[in-house]
């Protein structure tokens, strides 16, 4: 399987996560949309290994980046909360670009810094909590636990996955199921607590997790993609690699568009 396959894949995906959350589709569309976030997250990576190196392709996908974010958050809220502008949760794509600004101070000051493993570990542990702080207290995407993905898949999975799909798969696996315990660890856990304190009662705090915690379990739908991706490229006409693109800022502005209608009738 093509990256470009893999595109598609968390493409369609994605969409029907976004439509659940717009049109109050069954559950179900937002277990298949948690395919989207890992493979998304996987790309992030390979991408940043790319373009790292050529400062000016590096400044032209941060611009990108960049632009997506702000556009985007419009009707991202929108579809959300039905107000253009809300705090409570901020778009992916802003996510992926305080990751990626991250990534490249990490590398930086990595460069900068003595040779001296114990003060690497140290300051590797501080700056990536620091990263993943940032992401949860400004409501970034998937919060802390997407910065723990994005790790993941940079220091594990492409260093230990090698070549073959059966290497790959349990690569895969170890990742999805750390993830799955940094969510509930940094999410799950802490949100019980927090409903606990506002009078909800233990069964019912649980059920509400319950819910989240199995839609979330999607995620391990992204295995067998994530095993079967053969590291190259694929063909893929400019146009088609352009609307993949913006296909993110494109979509949510035709589904707020959609909900905007049908609010008006």
């Amino acid at each position: 399987m093509t990256s470009y396959a893999l595109k598609i894949v968390a493409m369609l995906t994605m969409l029907i996560d976004h439509c659940t959350s717009a049109f109050g589709w069954p559950q179900v569309g937002h277990v298949i949309g948690r395919i989207a976030f890992p493979l998304y997250a996987y790309m992030l990576v390979d991408s940043y290994q790319h373009v790292k190196n050529d400062e000016s392709r590096l400044k032209r996908y941060l611009f990108d980046l960049a632009i997506m974010a702000i556009i985007s958050e419009f009707p991202y809220d929108f579809i959300r909360t039905h107000s253009w502008i809300s705090l409570s949760s901020q778009n992916q794509i802003l996510q992926f670009l305080v990751i990626v600004l991250a990534l490249m101070t990490f590398d930086w000051l990595s460069g900068m810094t003595k040779d001296d493993d114990k003060g690497d570990l140290m300051f590797n542990i501080f700056f990536w909590i620091a990263v993943a702080t940032i992401n949860e207290v400004l409501s970034l995407g998937y919060g802390a636990s997407g910065v723990v993905l994005v790790l993941l898949f940079r220091y594990y999975f492409n260093k230990h996955g090698g070549t073959s799909p059966s290497a790959r798969l349990l690569s895969a696996i170890f990742v999805m199921s750390v993830y799955l315990m940094s969510k509930i660890l940094l999410n799950y856990f802490p949100a019980y607590i927090t409903l606990l304190e506002r009078g909800l009662l233990p069964s019912t705090a649980q059920d509400v997790l319950l819910t989240s915690f199995m839609t979330t379990l999607g995620c391990h739908l992204a295995i067998p993609f994530l095993a079967l991706h053969n590291g190259s490229y694929g063909n893929i006409a400019r146009p088609v690699h352009i609307f993949y693109r913006w296909f993110y800022p494109l979509h949510l502005f035709v589904l707020a568009a959609i909900l905007l209608f049908a609010s008006m009738l």
